[in-house]
């Protein structure tokens, strides 16, 4: 799991700076019960980072561990943050900038310091303190003992350093991107892997069919818009003197000409051809017009 290799590998990083910091005793002799403080909370984490492993991995705290699961996030990221932020300062030792290997110990060990009580408001010892102290009560609360009077307190500033870190880090990343091509905000800040909707290419859902002629009355098809209808023949006054005394309504202006079509006695059109040849006929109900191509 990766909970359990991140507990261990965590617990293997505290107990290698821990050594590290051993060579700092006798270079920096002043501060030696700093840094004698330093390395037994370090040992410390890592046995409390293994014991968290175990409560972690026995089945019978299942449901309990998964009500402090966003504890244990919180502490690990942070810690591994703070592991990281060490490994980087002891890398000033390996620069040829110092006469001695204890002027080097010593401005070393003065950034260490300076970096973490600029970053968190207290030393480098407390910060473990807090990490020690919260690990420990997580565990227990997994295992179903009840919480210590100081854990709201520990995990308040766990919180706290989480969130100064994070803050160091997108201002480490800023930095870094100065003198880059400038990029627009939802590229800088979108996670990786999702499209900007204006660059996506559209998906199959986005597409509509084509209109279908068979689907009348459905909203986003139907019928194409009719074509030019042709004006109807030249009528004689005969033909219109008797539909005018007929008082029969006409259809309605807004009927489809297909169905115009549709409900005439004999197949004929109303699309234009070489000509018309009007023929009129009358039934007991209403005269009817007969329009049949020559």
């Amino acid at each position: 799991m990766a909970l359990t290799a991140s507990l261990t590998a965590n617990s293997e990083t505290a107990q290698d700076i821990a050594a590290a910091f051993m060579k700092f005793q006798d270079p920096v002799f002043e501060h030696a019960t700093e840094i004698t403080a330093l390395i037994s909370e370090l040992f410390a984490i890592s046995s409390a980072l293994l014991e968290l492993k175990t409560a972690h991995n026995d089945p019978l705290h299942y449901r309990r561990r998964s009500r402090i699961e966003n504890e244990q996030h919180t502490a690990l990221l942070s810690l591994e943050y703070t592991f990281k932020d060490v490994q980087r300062l002891f890398g000033g030792l390996a620069r040829p900038l110092y006469n001695s290997k204890r002027e080097a110990y010593q401005a070393v060990w003065q950034n260490i310091d300076d970096h973490f009580l600029a970053e968190g408001g207290f030393t480098l010892v407390r910060r473990f303190e807090y990490y020690r102290m919260f690990l420990i009560d997580i565990t227990a609360i997994i295992e179903g003992y009840s919480e210590s009077g100081g854990y709201r307190d520990n995990r308040y500033h766990i919180e706290k350093i989480l969130h100064l870190q994070e803050e160091t880090l997108e201002v480490d990343l800023s930095n870094m991107a100065i003198g880059a091509p400038r990029q627009p905000s939802w590229e800088r800040m979108r996670p990786y892997g999702l499209v900007p909707v204006q660059n996506r290419p559209p998906s199959p859902r986005d597409w509509r069919r084509p209109p279908s002629p068979l689907a009348i009355g459905n909203e986003g098809y139907g019928l194409p818009a009719a074509p030019f209808v042709p004006a109807s023949p030249t009528m004689t006054t005969t033909t219109t003197s008797s539909q005018s005394s007929n008082n029969r309504v006409r259809p309605t202006p807004n009927m489809h000409w297909v169905l115009s079509v549709f409900s005439q006695g004999r197949p004929t059109t109303v699309f234009k051809t070489t000509g018309f040849e009007y023929t009129p006929s009358f039934s007991l109900d209403q005269p009817v017009l007969v329009l049949t191509c020559k």
